[in-house]
């Protein structure tokens, strides 16, 4: 989840509403994590100790006083340390304007904190939810008993949301692994229930020098695309906002509105400014994404806006899940298509209409 966050923080400006790319900065509150999630970078050598809240108030004043105005909070998990709370108001009361939490949600289920963290100034969360059963929730996370809480602290968010009457933001990141793949649609009709109104779809990337880690988990494109598109005609009937994350343009040709809605991920990691700042072990762990095209996708329409795929992912699978789609741009009968243009800035309140 560290690596998560330290690749994020670099577009979390384009997420948050107004606020420019360079005035992002990464607050990793925790290096301890409720969950052993089997596709997180981290494993369990880097895992350690807090730092004191000291050192974390002291780079907030530093990265302000040098113009930030945007943080990222994150961490292994970035809400098990008791003084969450307490720093974001640090940070409110510093001047930062946008506080962006990452989490996995299951601290959340104590009552009162997420009222707490809007109070002291959160502006933003992303939920990572990759299940839909607790048997689903225990493949992926690697603990067992999670996923009760899990629900429980994303309902108690949404309340304390449409309670604080705020506008504050609020969307769900699932990561498509092997475990889950077929389940998708499931995973969006929970969110949904749940209150969630934008959900990120994300292919798994090969963050991990471990490519071990990534082949025991990652899932063909050939096999997740009738799932996938099921997953997304769910979240359209609802009239939920979505991304696609990930995932080659070519993939979806069934689905041509959400074209517009696809994304791709490969920033640095070392580029992020982090408070503290990582320890140099980790980027022994990290595996920086390559993207590449087969000589076929020169022919795509897409070719301009599509980076390719995972170097490694090609390296295994070869190319032949790969087809141009032919043609110039042009819009769907159902208002998407490559002309289309869909804005970053795509944030659904909880529980609203869409």
């Amino acid at each position: 989840m560290v690596a998560a966050s330290l690749r994020r923080s670099s577009r979390t400006s384009r997420a948050l509403p107004g606020v420019s790319e360079p005035q992002a900065v990464a607050l990793l509150l925790s290096e301890r994590c409720n969950n052993r999630c089997r596709m997180c970078i981290a494993p369990d050598a880097l895992r350690g100790t807090d730092c004191s809240g000291a050192i974390l108030r002291h780079g907030l004043l530093r990265h302000r006083a040098r113009g930030f105005t945007a943080l990222e909070i994150s961490g292994f998990e970035s809400l098990v340390r008791p003084d969450a709370p307490e720093l974001i108001r640090f940070a409110r009361d510093a001047g930062y304007e946008r506080i962006h939490v990452i989490t996995n949600a299951r601290e959340l289920a104590r009552p009162g904190l997420a009222a707490k963290l809007i109070a002291a100034g959160t502006t933003s969360f992303t939920i990572s939810f990759h299940a839909s059963t607790a048997r689903m929730e225990e493949a992926v996370s690697g603990v067992r008993g999670g996923f009760e809480g899990k629900v429980r602290g994303l309902g108690n968010l949404v309340r304390a949301v449409v309670a604080a009457g705020s506008g504050v933001l609020l969307r769900a990141n699932v990561v498509i692994l092997r475990e889950n793949h077929r389940s998708l649609r499931s995973v969006c009709r929970l969110l949904h229930g749940l209150g969630l109104r934008e959900v990120h779809l994300c292919f798994m990337s090969p963050l991990s020098s471990d490519l071990g880690r990534y082949f025991a988990h990652v899932v063909r494109y050939s096999r997740v695309g009738a799932p996938l598109r099921a997953a997304l005609q769910y979240l359209r009937d609802r009239g939920m906002d979505y991304r696609v994350v990930n995932v080659p343009h070519c993939r979806l040709r069934e689905f041509p509105e959400a074209w517009p809605r696809i994304r791709h991920e490969a920033p640095s990691l070392r580029g992020a400014p982090t408070i503290p700042r990582v320890r140099e072990a980790f980027y022994r762990f990290v595996r920086a994404s390559q993207k590449v095209k087969p000589a076929t996708c020169a022919s795509c329409r897409f070719t301009g806006a599509c980076p390719g795929v995972d170097d490694c992912y090609l390296d295994r699978f070869g190319p032949g899940e790969l087809r141009p789609i032919r043609g110039s741009a042009r819009r769907s009968s159902r208002g998407g298509a490559g002309s289309q243009r869909v804005q970053d800035r795509s944030w659904r309140e909880p529980g609203g209409s869409a």
